[in-house]
């Protein structure tokens, strides 16, 4: 979720802190409420933060929230190139697991939260638009998808120390040298506390923004790539539906298909 700048705290040294909140609004009513402050939760990874040229303290950059129901919820973490799972938000919010790099998290005190990568893929890179599917195996407990955009882009301006490199050899971290970004699909085993890379799609490059979406039962996915302005249906094996291109000033955030 985008936290409006409005709502936006202050550290105790005054630097303004962004989109590291989940917030509650009571429709009805128009009240606002606190749910998780993510800075509680990893206090010494936003301590080792560095402030953005714009002078916010963009230090994990939450980018989506999927509800997954009873005080569950998945988070994308654009400035740390993690998905998180978070359990109990409305109670003694936890950390179930993150999806990211070892090498980033190493010495954090979470590294035992770490799902274990299996097979040899690039990890995910600034991704965004996480959505969990439900696993086709149905009788297997703890299965299920995690279906993202990955942007394929390893830079943050908040950690310029770390080398994003070793996310792996196929991930971008110069802008200008960005070919690709992919759809992709990872198979999550939460018993065994693992994940695949179960399907991907090559589409054109946009280091931010973007989308992808599981369209009805058919398993083609949308993918929006914000800044290329383009975006595409892909059937089940990954070839082209429909292509549509937009004119933008400066990119399109997110596509998403709905029924009539």
């Amino acid at each position: 979720m985008d936290v409006d700048r409005a709502a936006a705290k202050k550290g105790k040294d005054d630097r303004v802190n962004v989109e590291d909140l989940i917030i509650k609004i009571d429709v009805t009513i128009g009240d606002v409420s606190l749910v998780v402050d993510l800075g509680d939760m990893f206090p010494d990874l936003k301590a080792s933060a560095k402030v953005a040229l714009d002078g916010d303290l963009d230090w994990i950059h939450i980018n989506t929230i999927q509800w997954l129901g009873g005080g569950t919820v998945l988070l994308s973490s654009r400035e740390t190139s993690t998905v998180i799972k978070l359990a109990d938000i409305y109670g003694t919010p936890t950390v179930d697991w993150l999806m990211g790099s070892p090498d980033f998290w190493a010495g954090s005190g979470f590294e035992d939260k770490l799902l274990q990568a299996q097979g040899d893929f690039s990890l995910n890179a600034g991704q965004h638009s996480v959505t969990y599917l439900p696993s086709p195996d149905t009788a297997t407990t703890g299965c299920y998808q995690v279906l993202l955009y990955d942007n394929n882009f390893g830079a943050a301006e908040s950690y310029p120390k770390f080398d994003w490199g070793q996310l792996g050899a196929a991930v971008v971290t110069d802008y200008n040298k960005g070919t690709h970004s992919f759809g992709r699909v990872f198979a999550v085993d939460e018993t065994a506390r693992t994940y695949e890379l179960e399907d991907q799609i090559a589409v054109p490059f946009s280091g931010y923004v973007s989308s992808a979406q599981r369209v009805g039962d058919s398993n083609s996915m949308l993918v929006a790539s914000g800044r290329a302005k383009t975006f595409a249906e892909y059937d089940r094996y990954g070839l082209p539906i429909a292509t549509y291109e937009m004119e933008a000033e400066k990119f399109i955030y997110r596509v998403y298909k709905y029924g009539l």
